[in-house]
């Protein structure tokens, strides 16, 4: 059940309903879908209906509601015949039904009073209703009293469109139990159902049965009532109109009289508005009623004389009852009548026009006005001048009957002039001057005697000329006879005495008519030395040798060619023309270029299209398209159209060409030219798609199929033409040259010929089980028991065949096709078709239109003096080939390069305001599309498995362009569902567009909404088309059905448009009104269809390209160029966070780069979420710490307040969304609190190497300043001059190799990138900028780039990086904390490798070194060639043992000096030793040799001892 109609003002708004059955709502009838659904609770409901209603009870429709309070109302679309029943069901106190009762009064018992919708108040009684059955008229107020509890109530109805039901619909509703009333047998002709038995075949359709006894019914009918019948045939157009005139008055009277009282039913409104008719219209004076009956109606409406005497008022029963009522229709209808009669004598006095008066009789001579002139063919339709032909002859005039009884002249008069029976009308006929009819006289011709037996013999058959289509105004009649402003006929010379007349012949009538003149052409102007003229001109009289011979300057080579180009003869070519002689001049050339001009051919080159001729011939034989008609049937050669040949060369894929020859009808000589139908539908491009990617998914193999011939092939056709088939084409039928045969066969030329070619093909397919698909009439579906087996797809005579090929049945399908026609090409796996070369693969299709950008994209030439003027206006030659060369790029972005339709769309915007800067833009865009001609489209195929969406990028350019409109952009494309889950997938391009939007926007909202809403339509077209092709099915009734079944995906970057469809309710507020109304489209779409709407940011918006030039557009261009294929995906912004490394890969699977980490990363954002959410909390604890540790004191430190910022922006970016401070680069920010770690470095030693590199860091940073200052200049002066000289020299726009021009441009096309080059040429891989100015400028630039590198890039630099190290080095070891640290480090080195030697040494263990010890030690060669290394003499190995005591005392490079001096003081304090014992005695004593302090200290330390004996 659903809610009901919210019109009502319903007080309980969780009411529920539901309808089954029959309904009616205005024009439209039927049963309810819900009855389809719900079959079973149909029955039941029937069923119940029939136990505990009236027996007599009849209903079409009932409702089921709960809980569902009505105000006060009348059932407009239930039927006034029959009553309503109503049951009420459930646990409810109240509840009753309130019906209107107009005989109560305020003091009546039971009287309860209602509201009614005008405000009035109504006086009725309100019947119980629960667990009973009331009865009561629909067309009465009624409404639902107040209750308490779960109130179910099931009403039983007779709908009011039960009667136009179909068979097929009523015969359902009789199976599904309702009780259907019973049609009188009075309604026989409106019921059909009466004639069930008088048909012998039962399946014949309804209609059919109708149209077949229709007519004869109506008959009986009329003579039994003694009713006229006036049957109108079809060629009285005039009587056909005022039927109709009389019809539509009675529509507008019913129409208007239904607005005043809408509950009168169909039938009561026609009998008031037939009546009001006779009544009211006036037939020479008086009513049809007064001219059927001989009087009028009563009051009482009677025409029957009241017997009695009674006045007409007493014979009234009610005069406020249904008397009234009739009273108020009669005149809301007799007013309706009087508006539509002043209204339709309104319009026939300004339809009105005057004629003269003319009158012709049998024997005058007249000219007849043609805007055709015989024997030069048709002009083009829609041409309103012409011209006086003549003289003819009046054979007869058709005359009419006046009301009193004269003749009067009729609207034709038959002429004769020659052979040719002309019909004109009188406005179309002069009579012939005196001076004419004595020149026609005087003619030499002989004359054709006027008697009607001669006249029908030198006529001969049946055939005549109808002129009457073409009728003249005035003013063209009056001009016509201008001799300056219209060529007049042509006049005779008479050259002898007028022939005797012979004896006996019958003259009834005077003058023979002459032969029809030769062509004659319209101006004077326009005479060629061709035109033979019949009478005496002045250039008669010049002698031969008067024009003397022909001069030197005609022998000459450099003479002048003329050439003839005819001029159009309609008003407007001709004023175009005229206005821009050159461009029309040149279009005339072009298209003769297009034919080939038999004449000018070689010989072999004519053998070839004497072939070609020959093939098509045989085509035409084949087909029997032609008839041969007998001798005594054969009818005026002018009655004929003609046929011609059209020889052309055609274009091989392999390059080569071909000869074609094409016989064609000249179509616009047809006579129904413009009656006939000319539309015939193609197939579109978006079929073409969808078709490609339903045979890549089931990996069908595809063919393609050219029928030869197509349209000879075709049905035989029934126009019943005339035409004079080719030379060569009556040679192969045995016929004489210009014989006149009819057309059988619909051929090339005819205007309905590709319709005709169209319904031969789908009745064929019809007849092989193929179904035409709704969406597009160019597809035809094989779907046996509902499963697609095969699909064809045609664009006139090219045919798209995919089926499998294992499939038998869909190959016996493919055998039939092909031996029904006659096939050129039949090919596979790669083709062309039409201009798009397509390549089936593995993996899908490729498409591609690598041939076409060659042949027709070309640049436009301009000067360059023209070039430097880019604001100069364009002339009207330069338009037209900008609109040629944008047309050709238009063609190329619709098949297959979407990258360069923004451009071209907004290009073709500014052709009619263009200037040079247009033409430069314009061909540096075809260089570009050139460049990438290679470039191809894939189709790429997905796993059945998969399931498949449909996603529609839009996007929109707001006043981007040069009138001030917008632009929108459209992108669709399939892929899985994948791509909504962020997965980076491949996109299969199925439709796009970029057009200028219809409207006005006046913000980017509005176009973001007017894109979106467009494209959604574009969206749910497609979805349609494709559940057709994979599911069929479709029911054109409730597309919406259809389109569920295909997932579909809008996409846009307007998070305006985003956030207003993903709300609950959208709400029509602030300044673009409009806008939101139209968003209602998409919201429900999303409702009804499960549209998915996402929002992505710009740089993922795939249409972007599609609305604006930008750099982000090229580089999405680019993208799409470099690549084959498309990948891509999409995130929503509140879906997705990730580090540094993350978006690293996710921008190369943007650029289609490979990375091997992206697969480890899976899954990585949700983990991305919590260590967010985790630091985040931590920081927050943090600072809440510190806070209440530190007090006010907090406050007073700079990175506290920007530890406070960050954990504010965090909170505030978790709460409200779109934040313009991105929280992560504030998070940042408290890295640069590690810089106050560098305070610690210098007490550690372990960091002695990190203070260093900090300190000539720091130290470097002037001469760094300087450096890059001075290179910066030397570049940028660099820069400046080799761009210049580029720029002048090498970019010109006329150059052949664009190519090259786009890899210079691409390295120094502006300031900016010459610098980047500059800066590679010295710094970087130098050999590649080198190497592509030699190779595409000029070798000299081989000098430039190596003295530059020499200079710059080697002396420069190298004399900076010395300059920078030396200074860096300086002024870091003048740092007095560098210079201890780099004396400590020595010393303790040293001391290090002297205890590593005495530990080495003390062989005992005993911590004490002696001499033997250091003696062994010494024996080894490495310590022999160490202690040499720290320049310590071995030699001696007791006086270095001595040594040893001091060695540690030994620094840097005066070592050796030291050791001489320790030597010489121990010399001499042994000697002073010896004179002391010498002098004192002492035989024996044990000293402890003291040195210095810092000695002493040292033995001490290291514990060694030294024992000197004396």
């Amino acid at each position: 059940m659903k809610s009901p109609n919210r019109n009502r003002s319903l007080v309980n708004r969780d009411a529920e309903c539901l309808t089954l059955g029959v309904y009616s709502h205005g024009a439209f009838y039927g049963t309810t879908n819900a009855s389809v659904k719900h079959p079973q609770l149909t029955a039941y409901l029937n069923a119940f209906g029939k136990k505990h209603l009236p027996r007599q009870a009849q209903w079409t429709s009932l409702t089921i509601s709960r809980n569902n309070q009505m105000p006060v109302h009348r059932d407009v679309n239930n039927s006034g015949h029959h009553p309503n029943y109503l049951v009420g069901l459930g646990s409810y106190q109240g509840g009753e039904l309130w019906t209107h009762n107009p005989q109560l009064s305020e003091q009546s018992q039971n009287a309860l009073a209602q509201v009614h919708p005008d405000g009035r108040r109504l006086l009725g009684e309100a019947r119980a209703t629960q667990h009973r059955v009331v009865q009561f008229d629909p067309k009465e107020w009624h409404a639902t009293c107040p209750w308490t509890g779960q109130r179910i109530v099931i009403t039983y109805f007779v709908s009011r469109g039960w009667k136009q039901l179909e068979n097929e619909a009523l015969t359902q509703v009789l199976e599904q139990g309702f009780q259907v009333p019973r049609i009188e047998e009075a309604h026989v002709i409106q019921k059909s159902g009466v004639w069930k038995h008088k048909f012998k075949n039962e399946g014949e359709k309804s209609d059919e049965k109708i149209k077949r006894y229709l007519s004869q019914a109506v008959v009986d009918f009329c003579d039994r009532n003694h009713i006229f019948l006036d049957v109108i045939p079809g060629e009285a157009h005039w009587q056909i109109g005022a039927c109709e005139q009389a019809v539509q008055g009675l529509k507008e009277v019913m129409s208007k009289t239904c607005q005043e009282d809408p509950e009168t039913s169909p039938e009561e409104l026609l009998s008031v508005a037939v009546r009001t008719f006779n009544q009211r219209d006036m037939v020479r004076g008086f009513s049809p009623l007064q001219h059927a009956f001989g009087r009028s109606v009563d009051v009482t409406g009677r025409l029957v004389n009241a017997s009695n005497g009674t006045p007409d008022e007493l014979q009234i029963e009610s005069a406020e009852g249904e008397f009234a009522r009739n009273l108020a229709r009669q005149a809301q209808a007799e007013k309706a009548h009087c508006d539509w009669q002043a209204r339709q004598r309104l319009l026939r006095a300004q339809n009105s026009r005057g004629r003269w008066k003319l009158e012709f009789h049998p024997g005058q001579l007249v000219y007849f006005w043609r805007s055709q002139e015989s024997g030069r063919g048709k002009h083009a339709p829609g041409t309103k001048k012409g011209r006086f032909l003549g003289p003819a002859r009046v054979l007869a005039t058709e005359t009419r009957r006046s009301d009193s009884g004269e003749l009067r002249p009729g609207s034709s008069v038959w002429l004769v002039r020659g052979r040719q029976l002309i019909k004109c009308a009188p406005e179309q006929l002069r009579l012939a001057s005196q001076r004419e009819e004595l020149i026609e006289a005087l003619a030499e011709d002989t004359k054709v005697p006027w008697t009607y037996t001669k006249v029908a013999q030198e006529i001969g058959g049946n055939q005549f000329e109808d002129a009457t289509r073409e009728l003249p105004d005035y003013d063209e009649w009056l001009r016509a006879q201008d001799p300056e402003q219209e060529e007049q006929p042509t006049r005779r010379r008479i050259t002898r005495k007028r022939p005797i007349i012979e004896e006996g012949v019958d003259e009834e009538m005077e003058g023979a008519p002459a032969p029809r003149p030769g062509a004659i052409p319209r101006t004077r102007e326009a005479l060629s030395t061709d035109t033979t003229e019949i009478g005496h001109c002045w250039w008669h009289d010049v002698a031969a040798h008067s024009w003397g011979d022909k001069g030197e300057w005609w022998q000459s080579t450099d003479a002048a060619v003329e050439v003839q180009v005819e001029l159009p003869e309609s008003s407007r070519g001709f004023k175009k023309a005229m206005v821009n002689m050159s461009g029309f001049f040149v279009g005339a050339l072009k298209k003769r270029a297009v034919e080939v001009c038999e004449r000018r051919l070689s010989e072999q080159e004519k053998q070839e299209f004497r072939q070609a001729k020959l093939s098509e011939v045989k085509n035409f034989i084949a087909a029997e398209a032609f008839e041969a008609l007998p001798e005594q049937l054969k009818p005026d050669r002018n009655t004929a159209i003609n046929m011609r040949w059209v020889l052309t060369w055609k274009q091989l894929d392999t390059g080569g060409r071909k000869a074609k020859a094409r016989a064609v009808l000249l179509g616009y000589q047809d006579p129904a030219y413009e009656h006939r139908a000319t539309t015939s539908p193609v197939m579109s491009r978006q079929t073409r798609q969808c078709f490609l990617q339903m045979c890549a998914n089931k990996k069908w193999r595809v063919y393609k199929g050219d029928v030869s011939g197509a349209f000879l092939q075709g049905r035989p056709y029934a126009g019943g033409l005339l035409c004079i088939p080719c030379d060569e084409i009556c040679e192969a039928m045995g016929l004489a040259k210009g014989s006149v045969t009819r057309l059988k066969k619909a051929c090339y030329g005819l205007v309905d010929a590709p319709l005709e070619w169209y319904k031969t093909v789908s009745e064929f397919l019809q007849t092989l089980g193929l179904e035409r698909a709704w969406s597009d009439p160019c597809l035809w579906l094989w779907r046996p028991q509902g499963v697609l087996r095969g699909l064809v797809s045609g664009h006139v005579d090219d045919f798209l065949f995919g089926g499998s090929e294992e499939d038998s049945l869909w190959q016996e399908i493919l055998n039939k096709i092909k031996q029904k026609f006659k096939w050129g090409d039949w090919e596979h796996g790669e083709f062309t078709q039409c201009g798009v070369q397509v390549r089936q693969m593995d993996q899908g299709f490729e498409l591609s239109q690598t041939q076409y950008v060659e042949d027709h994209l070309q640049e436009i030439p301009l000067s360059g003096t023209r070039r430097r003027d880019k604001e100069a206006a364009t002339t009207e030659k330069e338009k037209t080939q900008l609109r040629a060369t944008l047309g050709a790029l238009s063609w190329h972005a619709q098949q297959v390069a979407p990258h360069v339709a923004a451009e071209t769309s907004l290009l073709l915007s500014e052709v009619s305001r263009s200037c040079v800067n247009t033409i430069i833009k314009t061909n540096l865009l075809v260089s570009h599309t050139r460049a990438k001609k290679h470039h191809v489209m894939k189709i790429h195929a997905f796993d059945p498995q998969e399931e498949l969406c449909i996603y529609a990028w839009v996007d929109a350019g707001s006043q981007n362009r040069p009138d001030g409109g917008s632009t929108q952009g459209c992108f669709i494309g399939m892929s899985t569902m994948g791509l909504q889950r962020g997965e980076v997938l491949p996109v299969s391009p199925l439709s796009w567009s970029s057009s200028k939007i219809d409207r006005a926007c006046r913000s980017p909202g509005a176009a973001e909404t007017q894109a979106a809403v467009n494209g959604e339509d574009s969206l749910f077209y497609l979805r349609y088309q494709w559940s057709e092709i994979a599911y069929g099915q479709v029911q054109v009734h409730n597309p919406a059905g259809a389109v569920r079944r295909t997932k579909g995906c809008l996409i846009s970057d307007s998070r305006n448009v985003f956030d207003k469809v993903n709300t609950e309710v959208l709400t029509i507020k602030g300044a673009e009104k409009r806008a939101n109304i139209e968003l209602l489209a998409i919201k429900a779409a999303q409702q009804e269809t499960a549209l998915e709407v996402r929002w992505v940011h710009s740089e993922a918006q795939l249409s972007n390209s599609l609305t604006k030039v930008n750099e982000k557009a090229k580089f999405k261009k680019s993208k799409w160029l470099k690549h084959c294929h498309w990948k891509w995906k999409f995130v929503c912004s509140y879906n997705i966070r990730g580090g540094a490394q993350y978006r690293g890969f996710e921008l190369a699977d943007d650029l289609n780069l490979s990375t091997n980490g992206r697969a480890t990363w899976l899954g990585v954002q949700d983990i991305f979420t919590v260590l967010e959410l985790a630091f985040g909390i931590t920081f927050t604890v943090e600072v809440a710490l510190r806070l209440f540790a530190e007090g006010s004191s907090f406050f007073k430190e700079a990175w506290n307040w920007l530890d406070g910022m960050v954990i504010i922006v965090w909170l505030l970016e978790k709460l409200v969304t779109n934040l313009p401070v991105n929280s992560q680069i504030l998070r940042l920010a408290r890295l640069f609190r590690l810089l106050r770690l560098l305070r610690l470095v210098r007490r550690i030693q372990e960091f002695d190497a990190l203070f260093l590199m900090t300190t000539a860091i720091r130290s470097s940073v002037t001469v760094l300043g300087w450096t890059m200052a001075l290179l910066f200049i030397c570049q940028l002066l660099f820069a400046l001059v080799v761009q210049q000289i580029l720029f002048g020299f090498y970019f010109d726009p006329n150059a052949a190799n664009q190519e090259a021009q786009l890899r210079v441009y691409e390295y120094f096309g502006t300031f900016t990138r010459s610098l980047l080059s500059l800066f590679e040429l010295t710094l970087a891989n130098w050999p590649p900028v080198c190497r592509l100015l030699v190779e595409e400028v000029s070798e000299w630039w081989l000098l430039m780039c190596l003295l530059h590198k020499l200079t710059m890039g080697f002396a420069v630099i190298g004399v900076i990086n010395a300059v920078l190290m030396q200074e860096t080095f300086k002024v870091a070891y003048l740092d007095d904390t560098v210079m201890v640290r780099e004396k400590m480090r020595t010393m303790r080195a040293h001391v290090a490798k002297m205890s590593e030697l005495f530990h080495e040494a003390d062989t005992s263990g005993d911590g004490k070194l002696d001499f033997e010890e250091f003696k062994q030690i010494l024996k080894k060669h490495e310590v022999k060639v160490w202690l040499s290394a720290m320049e310590l003499d071995v030699s001696n190995v007791k006086e270095l043992f001595t040594l040893v005591q001091g060695v540690s005392r030994l620094r840097g490079s005066g070592r050796a000096q030291d050791v001489r001096k320790i030597l010489e003081m121990s010399e001499q304090m042994k000697h002073d030793l010896h004179e002391l014992h010498v002098a004192t005695g002492i035989r024996r004593y044990h000293t402890a040799h003291t040195g210095s302090g810092d000695f002493a200290d040292s033995l001490a330390e290291n514990k060694q001892v030294v024992t000197v004996n004396c």
